[in-house]
């Protein structure tokens, strides 16, 4: 039986037009940036940075706060949803979905 791999990949960019100031360095330091959230998501995740992301850290913040409320209190119950092989039809795995 042959093995199977299953390969993802995470990829952080930014766009020089969204950098006040775009340098080597800065948008380097932004990419870099937006790679270790794109990884932080889980795989094949792709994330853009742009300069003004600090404000973003902070509204993601209250964001997750808002949510580990929401699910210590029960409002966001997870519903379970299976994944299906295309070729052998077979149960690959689950997908767990936030309602």
């Amino acid at each position: 039986m042959p093995l199977g791999f299953f390969i993802t990949a995470s990829v952080g960019f930014c766009f020089a037009s969204q950098t006040p100031k775009p340098s080597g360095p800065v948008l380097l330091d932004l990419a870099e940036k937006a790679l270790a959230t794109a990884r932080a998501n889980g795989g094949g995740s792709i994330r853009a940075a742009a300069q003004g992301d600090k404000k973003r850290n902070v509204t993601t913040e209250i964001a997750h706060d808002d949510v580990a409320e929401a699910l210590e209190k029960g409002h966001i119950q997870p519903c379970f949803q299976p994944q299906v092989s295309t070729h052998t039809g077979q149960i690959t795995g689950f997908e767990a979905l936030a309602r």
